[in-house]
């Protein structure tokens, strides 16, 4: 790539815009912030590796195309200059221009810059969206065999409805669930609420500590060593047991169970689950409310991460498809995690802590569900042994269901 310098004019609006939504070099960013007020305009220099950084970023919003007022500061922007050098896009570094696409399109993509003669901003732009409406409807290996637009539905649908992309059946028997921790726990619990009657709740609205160790000792779960757990706890306040505070929690949220003037009590709900046994719907309402409802970062110390909750349908989809074998963590860790997530991880200065939000947040949790077998193994970094597989049960093809339409009629849907 040359050495040469190209200009742009911009208006303050244009550039003030560019600044605050997009993601630019530090460089780029300065060269935006000291242009030169010229004729009514700002004039902004440029080296030809930086116009073509910036290029590439509003060609990603005219491609996204949904920030209106973004894609009318380009669209002015194109107007004014015309591209009046000219020579930009002919002697384009490839390696630059394709750095964000999807690897397994690599090679079309580099052919396709090849071959245009774009001579005008706007060429340049609608051959980029052109191509990538194009991209959108072709299977990526990233994304597990989905088209990027078949991620898009998967994440942006409802769990339920007659265009639900994922769904919960809750045609589920008492056999189907006998490795449920969460539906069978969830019934012990509701029976000693009924047994017992209203349960006195403390100060800070959780269960009284006779409540909480009666559960304890009543509910089985799996990575729980009771005994250990009594030996440190002889008191223990309802937070000190994770489980099944997070089981309260949902059968509250699910309305199973209500708190009112300083007690908790059985619904109408909760009582109508314990005579008619409908452990099913027990099972799809807690799992709904964890993965729909419960702050997910409640699950472990680490931070928000809030781009894994969102990303929730997509993880579930490449556990269904890698893991009807036994599948191991890292390997997994590789696959479910789309761009933005794995950003969230880079951005906190963490990237390792992939592997244990996919464990707490996503593993441990289907595993309490029954819908994953855990295999574990020793550590080469600890005496205690960690987790090193996991494979689906019987229970997650039966409750978890995949409904994505073809990448064609999706295309016609969000036309």
């Amino acid at each position: 790539m040359s050495d040469e310098v190209h200009s742009l004019l911009l208006s303050s609006a244009e550039r003030a815009l560019f600044l605050e939504r997009l993601d630019l070099p530090p460089g780029i960013a300065a060269r935006l912030r000291f242009a030169v007020h010229l004729s009514g305009c700002l004039e902004v220099s440029l080296p030809e590796t930086d116009l073509v950084q910036l290029l590439q970023a509003l060609a990603e919003v005219m491609t996204i195309g949904e920030d209106g007022e973004m894609i009318a500061a380009i669209e002015g922007m194109t107007e004014r200059n015309g591209m009046a050098n000219g020579e930009e896009t002919e002697d384009t570094d490839e390696e630059s221009v394709l750095a964000d696409f999807p690897n397994e399109v690599l090679d079309q993509v580099r052919e396709f810059i090849k071959a245009g003669d774009f001579e005008t901003p706007e060429e340049a732009f609608a051959a980029v969206e052109a191509f990538m409406e194009a991209h959108n409807s072709q299977p990526v290996d990233d994304f597990c065999g989905l088209a990027p637009v078949q991620v898009y539905e998967l994440l942006n649908t409802a769990w339920s409805g007659p265009d639900a992309v994922i769904s919960l059946s809750a045609a589920l028997t008492s056999d189907d669930l006998k490795d449920s921790a969460m539906a069978q726990n969830g019934l012990r619990f509701l029976q000693y609420v009924s047994e017992e009657g209203a349960i006195r709740l403390t100060a800070r609205k959780n269960m009284n500590r006779k409540a909480v160790l009666a559960l304890i000792r009543r509910t089985e779960w799996p990575r729980f060593d009771r005994a250990r757990f009594e030996e440190f706890h002889k008191a223990p306040n309802e937070e000190d047991h994770l489980q099944l505070n997070v089981l309260r929690v949902l059968l509250e949220f699910a309305n199973y169970i209500k708190l009112q003037k300083g007690q908790l009590t059985l619904t109408k709900k909760g009582q109508r689950c314990l005579e008619q046994a409908t452990l099913g719907d027990l099972q799809v309402d807690l799992f709904l409310q964890l993965y729909t409802e419960l702050n997910l970062a409640y699950l472990d110390p680490l931070p928000e991460y809030p781009e894994v909750q969102s990303t929730v349908p997509f993880i579930f989809f490449v556990i269904h498809e890698l893991a009807a074998e036994a599948i191991a963590i890292d390997a997994l860790c590789e696959r479910v995690y789309l761009s933005p997530v794995r950003e969230g991880f880079q951005e906190a200065g963490h990237p390792t802590h992939d592997d244990f939000a996919l464990t707490t947040r996503i593993l441990n949790p289907l595993h309490d569900f029954g819908l994953l077998e855990q295999h574990k193994g020793p550590s080469v970094h600890a005496r205690l042994e960690t987790l090193q597989s996991v494979k689906l049960t019987p229970l997650f093809k039966k409750m978890i269901r995949f409904h994505i339409p073809d990448p064609e009629v999706l295309e016609k849907k969000h036309s």
